[in-house]
């Protein structure tokens, strides 16, 4: 009598603990859904829920679950709520055969953290149905249809038209800039050398007469000066060596260029007088000095735009 009451004791209690730790823990897998076709996919998900102090296995799934192939297998995902926790994994299957599948219940293991205890709790087994796809073969095939195409609008055509003003427009500025570019002949190069040559005569004439070397009686030096800045402005303009060549020579050849014969005759008057004031020691009036300095402006003056480049008729060696 007294082994029957200690039996039915420990039953009472091993019941009473059962029933707590099955309070505790609760575990359940679930499909998206029951019926899928051929080659879709499914998701199955596992879900444990446990208290703190109990450490949750998972069951380890292989590449196929009942006949079912398995795809991918999510990590598991945690929640806190209070003093317990949940947690889920997603696992997807894909069927390729048809038929009805059963998915075995799946066994989780739980373990105390404080007294090693442990427990297995396992999740309801659940039905998959696999169908197959049913097309109407009583239909005929016909071809695809090609997409209709909309009547085209006037913004349709506006880039076009934009993009043709534009060419239009930019073909008319480069016409008319050609053809003003075509009207204005290019000034030559000749003609700003030219003025060089015509400028410097003239200012090294203007320094010569600011120093008034004749009136403080150095007419030496003053037409000596006078004489190197003529020469050197028709060795510049005409291409002579002036410097080297004698008066007479130097007026014979500027015969033979076409500059009007009373020009060459103011030069030669200056220079035949320079040449007896440097060599032959003549000491010049005011007036031969005025008149020899306003000759020489003169021919640069005259001369200045001259052709440097025209032809020399019959010129002796």
């Amino acid at each position: 009598m007294l082994k029957s009451k200690l039996l039915i004791a420990i039953v009472i209690i091993f019941v009473s603990l059962s029933s707590s730790f099955s309070q505790n823990i609760r575990v359940t897998a679930q499909l998206d859904t029951n019926i899928v076709l051929v080659g879709d996919t499914v998701r199955l998900r596992l879900t444990a829920e446990a208290e703190k102090d109990w450490k949750t296995l998972f069951p380890e799934i292989s590449d196929v679950l009942a006949g079912v192939d398995v795809r991918s297998k999510s990590s598991i995902d945690t929640s806190i709520n209070g003093n317990s926790y949940t947690l889920t994994q997603i696992i997807t299957l894909q069927p390729f055969d048809t038929g009805n599948f059963s998915i075995p219940s799946l066994a989780f293991k739980f373990v105390n953290s404080t007294s090693s205890e442990q427990s297995f709790v396992s999740s309801d087994s659940i039905q998959l149905t696999v169908k197959a796809f049913h097309s109407d073969t009583a239909k005929t095939i016909v071809d695809i249809k090609q997409p209709l195409d909309e009547p085209l609008t006037f913004w349709d055509y506006l880039p076009y038209i934009i993009g043709g003003l534009l060419l239009i427009g930019g073909g008319i500025i480069a016409y008319r800039l050609w053809k003003k570019r075509k009207k204005e002949p290019a000034e030559p190069v000749k003609l700003e050398l030219d003025k060089i040559h015509y400028i410097w005569a003239l200012d090294e004439l203007s320094k010569l007469e600011k120093e008034k070397l004749w009136q403080n009686g150095k007419y030496k030096l003053h037409f000596t000066k006078l004489s190197e800045i003529i020469r050197q402005y028709i060795e510049k303009k005409f291409a002579y060596p002036a410097l080297e060549m004698t008066t007479s020579e130097l007026i014979q050849d500027l015969k033979h260029i076409y500059i009007p014969s009373e020009y060459i005759k103011l030069l030669e008057i200056t220079l035949n007088i320079s040449d007896l004031v440097k060599f032959a020691k003549k000491i010049p009036s005011d007036d031969e000095c005025i008149e020899t300095f306003h000759n020489s402006v003169e021919f640069v003056k005259k001369t200045g735009f001259y052709n440097s480049f025209v032809e020399i008729n019959n010129r002796e060696a």
